[in-house]
Formats: structure tokens, sequence, C-alpha cells
């Protein structure tokens, strides 16, 4: 709802917090450095200029967060998933189906507790990660043949845990997954 007077360069503008006013801005500075909006108008029909001033920060896209604390997190989460699909590699390999059930179900909590982290990252890795907890929650994992443990090794240690993910590593990974069996949309898709 915005209403501009022609003979004032301030624009009205609605609230979301207080519902039944609107603001004016303070000054014509670009946006991004605007220090806030005075109350000009109560949908009462009063006109309350005295009410007070009200503090904006920009509204900016939401970039990942990170601290030293989680980005720590994430990289023993990420060695932990390293290290549970290695031995499920090596499980399958050797036709140990108890052990390779046994880190199956470990890399899946692993997966979880990294799942904590996604907003820690770019919003393409925990969307891999995501497809990746759907893929596990396909097929028991006494039924995981070498190549399908090798194709999840690979999307954990060179797309999760190698850089940053975007939507190439993200095609990337979807495609090797189709073509090791996996279907990676089946866990959205309300088929599990």
């Amino acid at each position: 709802m915005l209403d501009e007077s022609p003979n004032e360069t301030n624009t009205t503008v609605a609230s979301q917090r207080l519902p039944n006013t609107l603001f004016s801005k303070v000054s014509d500075v670009q946006e991004s450095r605007l220090a806030g909006y005075h109350v000009v108008y109560s949908r009462s029909g009063a006109t309350d200029n005295a009410s007070g001033f009200y503090a904006v920060s920009p509204i900016t896209k939401s970039q990942p967060r990170s601290d030293a604390a989680s980005r720590d997190a994430i990289r023993r989460g990420l060695y932990e998933a390293k290290q549970e699909v290695e031995t499920m590699v090596a499980s399958a390999r050797e036709g140990d189906l108890m052990e390779l059930s046994s880190a199956g179900f470990r890399l899946k909590e692993t997966l979880r507790q990294l799942w904590g982290f996604r907003n820690e990252r770019e919003e393409d890795w925990g969307d891999l990660l995501n497809l990746l907890q759907g893929v596990l929650e396909q097929v028991e994992f006494e039924q995981f043949k070498v190549e399908q443990c090798a194709v999840i090794r690979r999307i954990i240690c060179d797309e999760l845990g190698d850089g940053i993910v975007d939507i190439e590593e993200l095609e990337r990974s979807i495609s090797a997954l189709r073509r090791a069996g996996f279907d990676p949309w089946r866990g959205i898709s309300g088929q599990v």
C-alpha cells in the first residue's frame, strides 16, 4: 500500500508488525541506508506525527550464518559421514551385510545431525543433503551394491564435503544417483 503525494518526496508504506499504521520515510536516501520511519497515519483516521520514530534494518537476502563452532561441527559430521560410507563400501565389497547395515544406519544418523546445520551452508548444500537422506530411505542397506555405495561416497566426499555446492554439483549428483538405480525424488514424492 504505497501513497506518494505529488508535493512530497516521502513514500508512505503499510506496516506488517503494526497492521493499522502507515509510515513515512525519514529521508530520501537509498533504501539500504534508510534510518527509519515516522508514523504519519493510523487507520483509525487520526494523524499521529508524535507517535515516534521506528528504526528499521534493511531487508537482505538471507546469507548462511557461520560461526567457528558450526563450521567445526559440520567438518566433524562430514568426516564421520565419510568414515561410515567408506565402511559401507568395504562391507558391500566383502559381503558383510551386518556391518553394511550398521554403517548405513550410522550414516543416516550422521546426515540427520548435519541436517541441523543446513542453514549454515548454501541452499544447494542443504538440498543435496536432503536428496541423499531420501535415497538412504529407499532400499534396505543389506541390498546396497558396491556401485551404489561408491556413488554415495563420491557425493559425500566430492560434493558435500568439498567446497561450495551449487546447481552444477546438485545436478551431477542427481544424475549419478539415477545411474546407480536410485530415485532422488522419491523421498519428496510421497512414495517412500
